[in-house]
């Protein structure tokens, strides 16, 4: 998202003493935040909330502080974002990354967790400072942190974030609901000579309007990335781009007369690989993929093929076999989002089951019960273990089911590269590393998922499972992130927040997220191609394709064009434009460009001077009924000045020829 720069208040005191107390006066100045969270969580929940800033040559120094009618409750169901009660969540780069979460317990303890570990937090330096009360009928609960810089910022990383959620009653007729607001996060921390800012979301502030009063640093922040500059060296090309769009699931067979038109789609998109998870929810009413679903009785005989239902998911990824697109076979089950869970548990027998889905690939692979000879070459074990919504037992028995699951498949297939875990959070990835480098194991793919609001997100997380992978000996493991998509502001709230499903932010998101992974991820499965509803997926309830579906066409089409890669600089520093350049065997030079919560209102790209003329390709409203197309002429200085018409959020495709 764009971000907003503020001046924070300079303290030559410490608002720290050596007791830990807090310099009441010294906050009393401080810069302060109060519309940080979504209009309809602070309305529905009567809550009150502000974060105040202040930094001295050493520290940056936060308080947040929230004020309701009704008490503090941490959420107690695992696997849940906000699981032990976190009150806010603090990401640093120079603990690789690390989230640091601070936590209040039901009974009012505090309590530390350091990458989602319980485990004493070692960051020289860092203070902190906690209390939860009552107050006049009113329930507090804030938390003061004093952060070094040297924690937030670090020369090669991403710069730190920092964001806060609630989980508090509602008060409703029915009784207590846990309810948890949504997270805005610090987006870079950077100097302007004679001062210091910090840059936050501009959705934490109304057009025109900065919070905590009128602020000039909002003027120098939009003078810097009103007008952006783009610098391209063609002649400097070397290098590929790779097609790392994967996508879950594919055509859909529960409407017949749609199959085909969605298969045409499908090819037309053109992902790398494609893997199916939650296929039997998508297309319902069919048995189709799960473990539980093909082999439906688990105490029968699992040599017998009489004793498996192939049928449904035969015909399911015949059509996407069609498509001509790359096969992952994804051993799992879908997601239970009841209060009881019927197929999500650990397998009773892990031989057994392992030796159940050798013979699902059997049948995919070597024609066993009257079955396919299609190429396989990447299998992955189960979805997100760290989520009891799909695995409700002990994460070590996904280790234990592992262990067993991969030494039956190299034996069986000593050729398909096998991984995982698929987990939301990072840390159980490090103690999957662990575990398969004590007992031998192979890891070929090393895997995880999750949802954000900005690309930055996932950039942090895959340079994470990159360093675990060679800090635990697989330097040769590829890094799939395999569920991604642009989360909800609410959770809890999605109808309010995923009809932006057809927006052009949604587009420009999925685009902005390809090209940041260019380099971090060898594939990115986005989730979902087709859902029963309109939350996730690529189409509408009629199978008519969002602007989403025609950002990624935009990205595929460009990384199939066999380009040189062009290295191209750009001139603002949180410009937000994201970007992919290159160079065809023509000379031609072709670009494809996100605006993801740009202020930009002018582009200017700079090329040698032989090019003349620029085609630009615009994702517009009415695409592609409607395709909007603009050609550019070079200036007498060789530059190509292009002023956008759609402000914050746009995706293009430009052909610059000479």
């Amino acid at each position: 998202m764009s971000c907003q720069p503020y001046r924070a208040y300079y303290t030559a005191i410490s608002p720290f003493t050596e007791a830990g107390t807090v310099h009441a006066s010294l906050w009393k100045k401080a810069m302060t935040i109060t519309d940080f969270f979504h209009e309809e969580t602070l309305k529905k929940n009567r809550v009150k909330c502000t974060v105040k800033l202040l930094f001295d040559d050493e520290f940056l120094y936060v308080c947040t502080k929230a004020v309701a009618k009704v008490p503090y409750i941490a959420p107690q169901e695992e696997g849940a974002p906000f699981y032990c009660g976190t009150h806010f969540e603090l990401f640093l780069p120079a603990a690789e990354n690390a989230a640091l979460r601070i936590a209040y317990r039901p009974d009012e303890e505090k309590q530390i967790r350091y990458d989602n570990r319980e485990e004493k937090v070692s960051l020289p330096g860092l203070k902190i400072v906690m209390q939860n009360r009552e107050k006049n009928g009113l329930y507090e609960w804030e938390t003061w942190l004093a952060v070094p810089f040297r924690h937030i910022t670090k020369e090669g990383t991403a710069p730190a974030t920092f964001g806060f959620g609630l989980m508090h009653n509602n008060c409703q007729a029915e009784g207590p609901v846990q309810y948890e607001s949504h997270v805005i996060s610090i987006a870079d921390i950077s100097s302007v000579p004679g001062s210091f800012y910090l840059t936050f979301p501009v959705e934490l502030c109304r057009e025109g309007k900065a919070a905590g009063g009128t602020c000039s640093a909002r003027k120098i922040f939009l003078e810097a990335n009103r007008n952006v500059t783009l610098t391209l060296s063609p002649e400097k090309a070397s290098g590929n781009y790779k097609n790392i769009l994967g996508m879950n699931n594919s055509p859909r067979i529960s409407a017949h007369a749609a199959t085909e038109p969605e298969k045409e789609l499908f090819k037309r998109l053109a992902p790398a690989r494609v893997r199916h998870h939650d296929a039997a929810l998508v297309d319902p009413g069919y048995a189709l993929i799960d473990v539980s679903r093909i082999f439906p009785l688990f105490h029968a005989d699992h040599n017998d093929p009489a004793n498996y239902d192939f049928g449904p998911t035969d015909f399911y990824l015949e059509q996407v076999m069609d498509c001509g697109v790359e096969l992952e076979f994804h051993f799992t089950e879908s997601i239970e989002h009841s209060a009881r869970r019927f197929r999500v548990f650990p397998p009773s027998d892990p031989e057994k089951w392992s030796a159940i889905c050798i013979n699902i690939l059997r049948h995919y692979c070597e024609g066993w019960a009257n079955g396919k000879t299609w190429d396989i070459p990447y299998v992955t074990l189960w979805e997100e273990p760290d989520n009891s919504h799909l695995f409700d037992g002990p994460y070590e028995n996904y280790l234990q089911l592992y262990k067993e699951f991969s030494i039956q498949l190299k034996k069986a297939f000593p050729h398909i590269k096998v991984g995982g875990p698929n987990t939301i959070r990072v840390a159980p990835v490090e103690e999957f590393l662990a575990y398969c480098r004590e007992h031998s194991l192979p890891v070929d793919v090393v895997c995880t998922t999750g949802y954000a609001r900005t690309p930055e997100f996932y950039v942090g997380k895959m340079q994470e499972l990159r360093k675990l992978a060679d800090k635990y000996g697989f330097h040769d493991a590829e890094h799939f992130l395999t569920e991604w998509n642009m989360s909800p502001r609410d959770w809890g709230r999605m109808d309010l927040d995923r009809n932006k499903a057809d927006s052009m932010q949604q587009a420009a998101f999925s685009l902005a997220t390809l090209i940041s992974l260019q380099d971090l991820a060898d594939m990115a499965y986005y989730y979902i191609w087709a859902a029963s509803g309109q939350a996730w997926g690529l189409f509408n309830l009629w199978r008519e394709p969002f602007k989403n579906y025609y950002g990624l066409v935009f990205y595929t089409d460009f990384v199939r064009k066999d380009l040189k890669r062009v290295p191209t600089a750009v001139s603002a520093i949180d410009a937000k434009v994201y970007q992919h350049c290159g160079i065809d065997s023509k000379g031609n030079v072709h670009m494809i460009l996100s605006l993801y919560g740009s202020a930009a209102e002018e582009l200017t790209f700079m090329l040698p001077a032989e090019y003349k003329t620029c085609t630009v390709k615009v994702l517009s409203d009415a695409f592609p009924s409607g395709e909007g197309v603009i050609t550019l002429k070079s200036d007498r200085d060789g530059a190509f000045h292009f002023p956008l018409e759609a402000k914050r959020f746009g995706v293009y495709a430009l052909e610059f020829r000479k």
